[in-house]
């Protein structure tokens, strides 16, 4: 049986999915969270599961975004529990972690907390 694909880009992404988000003025961003703790506020029970369930659906979005950016073989960073840089190959990509392997173990990680290493 040949091995499942992962699930790549559908054409329901959004436009900024495949873009970094553009840098956003600090003051403009407080003002943002302040409306929108204002909205929150004022919600329902039944609006705020909407909210809760479009939080989860754009997390787990950027979740499969960020693991498709990575393949097997490929050299990441990361930094541990402890606050050490970690170095490790890719060895299998899930759909919501990466499995890495260094000369120490075996880590499932979350592809968010990955930064591939370009080789020269």
């Amino acid at each position: 049986m040949p091995p499942k694909k992962r699930k790549q880009d559908d054409s329901d992404a959004e436009a900024t999915d495949a873009k970094p988000a553009p840098e956003i003025d600090k003051a403009q961003m407080r003002r943002s969270i302040a409306f929108i703790t204002q909205c929150i506020s004022r919600c329902t029970q039944e609006e705020l599961d909407l909210v809760l369930e479009a939080v989860d659906k754009r997390q787990d979005r950027l979740l499969l975004l960020a693991a498709n950016a990575f393949k097997p073989g490929d050299t990441v960073t990361w930094t541990d529990k402890r606050g050490n840089q970690e170095r490790g190959t890719v060895k299998k990509v899930n759909q919501k972690t990466v499995a890495v392997t260094n000369h120490h173990a075996e880590w499932t990680i979350s592809p968010v907390l990955l930064k591939k290493v370009e080789r020269k």
